[in-house]
């Protein structure tokens, strides 16, 4: 909480160093008598930014008077500008990983445990330094710095008053066992909130690179925290949820003060066009369905006699991006964690029960056909590696040893740009491998064929 005041207090103070002025032109001018001559005076006028709605009374011998608006344009910068569903999806699963948090944050114990690294610690303000470092250059973004200013001292306390009022109500325990405020993740809201600012400030109106260079980081960020045993899954989707939503929330409320002042420049154009931006960054989560038993090989018994494998739903939670050469060709890459129940079945004794978690790194080809400005096809070809966690059913004193395999995998995916470079998609993924285990020194493989429904939030440029 600290941390977050100290944030609040920093930016509020910088407020001070900077003077909000504006200049008013003064306008000297005879009033004209004729709708001709009205139009001829505001040409000579020559003002370039933000007219001002002028109301004018003309009235000739004998006529009653004739009230005319000259140029009463609308409001560019608007509450329902900057408000936009993104946060929902990482909300909404933050809520629903949370009743199994100790079940998906086994992929973790499994894959690289013991792992510790305090970068997250510093990187996560990245973004939001990236954002003041090219203001102070001059290379001008959105805001001038008093709006600037104001609107990240409303983000900043907003994200802060979420985030501590849900970790001191909620009580959840780290999974180090340190604290009891586990969730949300307070750096991941952090990250998420500075990645917003930059891709509110300079990506909407620069270049969506920033966009995507801010989001990556504040993603690794989340992934950090899972990494280094601070946080479960659903802490850091949460955090990213409350950083995007706060973020929202402040720019909403300096449009709602001051309206289209003391901005600098509007938003690129054809944000929403998907034939011109294929290309994307997304977070994405599913349920991975596999057959239902597997038979382990003959050589393999137990105490308990043959062994046979059941396989639950599985959690999926992926990441995925791919640049677009033309809007129908690119190439990606996807990092993705699965999470499956398994239960070791034998025949003279109970079954057990475990979780069963995977790793894999995929990368290929992807295709697409655009629909229409907003909607979309498209497919993928990928290969790679997964790296299989062991099965422990402590109850009949079995371990079977996961390991490396080489993994296929294929989909169709249709997206929807929502607003701005936001884009829904829902996916149907396939992915096949032999996986590579050991029981008591015993090697085997098993085949595994496992079908993805997702659906994700992508960040198109």
């Amino acid at each position: 909480m600290t941390k977050h005041l100290t944030l609040i207090a920093f930016i509020i103070a910088s407020l001070q160093a900077f003077a909000i002025d504006t200049k008013v032109p003064e306008l000297h001018w005879t009033l004209p008598t004729t709708l001709e001559g009205i139009r001829q005076e505001r040409a000579n006028l020559k003002i370039e930014e933000e007219p001002m709605p002028v109301s004018i009374m003309c009235q000739g011998r004998g006529e009653q008077g004739v009230q005319v608006d000259v140029d009463k344009p609308e409001r560019y910068w608007t509450v329902k500008r900057d408000m936009t569903l993104a946060s929902v999806p990482y909300i909404a699963l933050g809520i629903a990983l949370h009743a199994v948090k100790r079940d998906v944050r086994k992929v973790n114990s499994d894959i690289n445990d013991g792992f510790n690294n305090k970068v997250d610690d510093y990187l996560q303000y990245a973004p939001l330094a990236l954002t003041y470092g090219l203001k102070a250059t001059g290379y001008q973004g959105r805001s001038q710095w008093g709006r600037l200013l104001v609107s990240n001292a409303f983000s900043a306390a907003i994200m802060a008053a979420l985030v501590n009022g849900i970790k001191y109500s909620t009580k959840v325990e780290r999974p180090d066992g340190s604290t009891s405020n586990s969730f949300p993740s307070g750096h991941t809201a952090t990250a998420f909130m500075a990645a917003t600012i930059l891709h509110k400030e300079y990506g909407l109106t620069r270049s969506l690179w920033y966009s995507v260079g801010g989001y990556a980081v504040a993603t690794g960020i989340g992934a950090f925290r899972v990494m280094n045993n601070r946080h479960w899954v659903s802490d850091v989707m949460m955090g990213a949820g409350i950083g995007i939503l706060s973020t929202e929330l402040g720019y909403a409320l300096s449009d709602l003060i001051f309206k289209d002042k003391y901005t600098l420049r509007k938003e690129l154009e054809d944000l929403n066009d998907v034939s011109e931006h294929p290309s994307f960054f997304s977070l994405q989560a599913g349920v991975g369905i596999m057959p239902g038993r597997k038979d382990l090989p003959n050589e393999i018994v137990s105490e308990g006699g043959p062994i046979r494998i059941k396989h639950g739903i599985s959690s999926v939670i992926a990441t995925e991006a791919a640049y677009f050469i033309n809007p129908h060709l690119g190439f990606g890459l996807r990092a993705r964690i699965n999470s499956t129940a398994v239960t070791p079945e034998y025949e003279a004794s109970d079954s057990g029960s475990d979780q069963l978690s995977s790793f894999d790194v995929m990368g290929g080809v992807y295709g697409g056909l655009p629909l229409n400005k907003r909607m979309s096809l498209g497919t993928k070809l990928l290969f790679g590696r997964r790296h299989l966690g062991d099965i422990e059913d402590k109850e009949n004193d079995v371990t079977i040893e996961g390991g490396n395999s080489f993994i296929f995998g294929t989909g169709f995916y249709f997206s929807y740009a929502l607003k701005h470079n936001i884009v829904w998609r829902a996916e149907l993924d396939y992915d096949f491998t032999r996986t590579s285990q050991t029981w008591q020194n015993r090697s085997f493989k098993l085949p595994l064929h496992q079908l993805t429904p997702n659906f994700g939030i992508c960040f198109s440029f």
